[in-house]
Parts: structure tokens; C-alpha cells; sequence
């Protein structure tokens, strides 16, 4: 259908519409003494002429996080959003990529790349990024996923 427009990407963002603040949250919380302690005790350092943890963007706490367990899906998804955010494609692409790679079962990788690589102009990438999703989220069990994923592919066509 070629008359989706520009308002076709968020329609198809359902499940997957977690905006990188949320993500940004979840992956802090998800380390014990994590990023979030970090912000709290960077803010009475008055000492340092360095950039604190409460100076830094989310892009860059995500970087950190995901420098420090490179295997974390959820933080290297966020990041890869990020990189989508700030329209920086060679580095969406990279998270993206090394994600679906260590991560194949990640169901909202496929479509959120898939998504990313329309938007591009990398359509038949797009088409096998949503293919390929489709069979992860039925393995998985992901109907509505696999649903958004078709829709999104028929769009595509």
C-alpha cells in the first residue's frame, strides 16, 4: 500500500512503543548498584572537572551499561533506539544487527528494525527483517507481534 504516508511507522508501534526514557529507566534498575546510584551520587560531586553521570544523555548511560555487559538484549535494544532517535543510521543499524545476532528470539528487535530499515529506504532489508520477526514471534508465541509484523510487511508490498 503505497498510500500509508508517513504516518504508517507509528501506527505499528503497539507493543513495542517504549520511548527511550523508559528504557533508559528499566535497564538502571536492572543493575543493583547500577547507573541510577551513580546519577544520585554524581550530583554532590563538586569536585570533579570531568562530566558527571547526571551531565550524561541517555545514549551515553545506555553506551556504558552496554560496554559493561555487551550480552544485555534490553540495554543494547534501548541503545539501538537511541541511535534511531538522534538519526545517527550507521550506528542503529550496528546495535540493531548485533542484537538479532546474539539475541534471535528478541521478537521486538526484528520489528523495530524492520521498521528502522523502511524508514531508510531499505525496503527489501525491511521485508526480510519483518519476515524473519514474523517466524520468531510465532515460535514464540506472539501473536499480536507477529499480527503487527504482517501488517507492517503487507504495507511494504
Amino acid at each position: 500500500m503505497d498510500d500509508a504516508g508517513p504516518g504508517f511507522f507509528p501506527l505499528f508501534f503497539g507493543a513495542f512503543a517504549i520511548d527511550s526514557l523508559n528504557v533508559a529507566r528499566r535497564v538502571a534498575e536492572k543493575e543493583e548498584h547500577g547507573i541510577l546510584c551513580a546519577l544520585e551520587r554524581a550530583r554532590y560531586n563538586t569536585r570533579s572537572n570531568t562530566m558527571t553521570q547526571a551531565q550524561k544523555s541517555r545514549r551515553e548511560l545506555l553506551e556504558e551499561f552496554v560496554a559493561r555487559r555487551p550480552d544485555d538484549a534490553f540495554a543494547r535494544y534501548g541503545l539501538a533506539l537511541e541511535y534511531v532517535k538522534a538519526g545517527d543510521e550507521q550506528g542503529a543499524a550496528t546495535h540493531f544487527q548485533q542484537l538479532i545476532e546474539k539475541h534471535p528470539d528478541y521478537v521486538a528487535g526484528y520489528f523495530q528494525y524492520g521498521q528502522f530499515l523502511a524508514r531508510v529506504g531499505r525496503d527489501a532489508d525491511a521485508r526480510k527483517m519483518l519476515s524473519d520477526g514474523i517466524v520468531v514471534a510465532q515460535r514464540a508465541g506472539d501473536i499480536h507481534a507477529r499480527d503487527e509484523m504482517q501488517a507492517a510487511l503487507n504495507s511494504l508490498r
